[in-house]
């Protein structure tokens, strides 16, 4: 297991690794493996639940939260990020997955004072109170069911954050710790440092609809296709801004990348 900083070589040292050992199999973060598959999250787009299912041996399945329209998420070291194509925010959950319960989990980044504030609040009977009140609105609403009720509970007494982000989030992928998000309503691309929390943006040198944020393996790079311009843009994740533009003949939804070609 390799863990390092932005940009200190981690994933040359893999690919190094993985050349020299040709019997084992190298994993990158954003890879799928048999440690991040353990535990699965998953939205139904007809309820828009939110669930993760444990997939280590007991195969257990549990509604998170409920988050109307969630396009993409990402479940990452007990936290859930969520964008949801109606709503400019990045939606973070944090969630003890394995113990399964409502404390909230203390950050590096968070203050101490106001972690110790929340979890006064917590244990307060004007908390407890609240809950209750809230768990019979939901119920006397009569439209929904004991689990959903539960989950929204859930959801009300979990850590929630949401991040303000332009309109349009459409789509989402992590590298290194750092979140990126794809908006279509100014074609900004927004990143979020899950460590420092750090906020940053670039505007995409297009107009039109950006439509999906694809990395190129092995690299720094990723391409950002447009549904209704000609011509894709080449983002420098590490720089965390966008190199060029590419003029093309026809409007492109989807990219997949097969092999990445090094002139030399």
């Amino acid at each position: 297991f390799i863990e390092g900083l932005q940009g200190s070589g981690k994933s040359t040292l893999v690919k190094k690794l993985a050349e020299k050992h040709s019997d084992y199999t190298a994993v990158c973060e954003g890879d799928y493996s048999p440690v991040e598959l353990a535990w699965c999250a998953y939205v139904d787009m007809k309820t828009s639940n939110v669930y993760y299912l444990n997939l280590s041996g007991e195969y257990e399945n549990k509604l998170i939260t409920n988050y109307p329209n969630a396009t993409k998420l990402i479940l990452k070291h007990n936290a859930l990020y969520l964008i949801s194509r109606t709503q400019p925010a990045l939606r973070i959950v944090y969630y003890d997955l394995m113990q399964d319960n409502q404390t909230i989990k203390s950050k590096k980044t968070r203050d101490r004072e106001e972690y110790n504030k929340e979890l006064e609040r917590k244990n307060s009977e004007d908390f407890n109170a609240d809950i209750i009140t809230q768990y019979e609105s939901i119920k006397n609403s009569k439209k929904y069911t004991e689990e959903e009720i539960i989950a929204r509970l859930r959801t009300y007494s979990t850590s929630i954050k949401d991040v303000d982000i332009s309109p349009k989030p459409v789509d989402m992928y992590m590298k290194d710790g750092i979140i990126y998000v794809l908006c279509a309503g100014d074609n900004t691309v927004y990143t979020y440092n899950t460590q420092t929390e750090e906020v940053s943006s670039s505007n995409l040198p297009v107009e039109g609809f950006s439509r999906a944020f694809t990395p190129v393996p092995n690299s720094n790079l990723a391409v950002v296709s447009n549904v209704s311009a000609l011509k894709y843009a080449i983002y420098d994740m590490d720089a965390k801004k966008p190199l060029q533009t590419v003029p093309i003949s026809d409007y492109i939804n989807m990219i997949t990348i097969l092999e990445r070609y090094n002139e030399r």
